[in-house]
């Protein structure tokens, strides 16, 4: 069950390695501010390190069972399963622990990229201005003047 747990570990820090790869492109590419997405990273990091550490314990651990009668054993491998059960479900929480940070940190990323998305589109009206040859043309970005038409020239104002 720890070797479980371990490489569950694994795939969340190669994950946590990506969100920090992207964090890096942002900043470096786009002079965004990741630092939300960092102090993100930093926790999950953390609260990895703290499930590795309640993994190795619980591997060192192990789980005697004293019998002074036959009529106890039962008993006995019934508490020895408890504790253990107990013991696992304390290393299970750690895991969740790191789970919950990981998302964290892509939630940070989402938002980051959330707020760097271009402005929605705005529908412009479907008219179009007919030029002296005949020829239709449209409006320009952002539903702005018309486009100049084919011969034309631009008139500075």
């Amino acid at each position: 069950m720890t070797q479980y747990f371990s490489n569950v570990l694994d795939k969340l820090e190669k994950k946590l390695v990506r969100i920090g790869e992207k964090a890096d492109k942002a900043s470096s590419e786009r002079g965004l501010d990741v630092s939300p997405i960092r102090s993100a990273i930093d926790k999950a990091n953390t609260a990895i390190t703290s499930a590795r550490s309640a993994i190795k314990t619980q591997s060192g651990k192990t789980y005697p069972i004293k019998v002074t009668a036959k009529s106890a054993l039962k008993s006995e491998v019934g508490k020895a399963r408890q504790v253990l059960d107990d013991d696992l479900a304390k290393v299970k929480e750690t895991v969740k622990a790191a789970q919950s940070a990981i998302k964290d940190a892509t939630v940070a990323l989402t938002q980051l990229a959330d707020k760097t998305k271009a402005s929605p589109l705005v529908a412009c009206d479907r008219k179009g201005k007919i030029c002296p040859d005949g020829s239709i043309v449209g409006r320009g970005p952002h539903c702005g003047e018309f486009k100049v038409c084919p011969g034309e020239t631009v008139q500075p104002q």
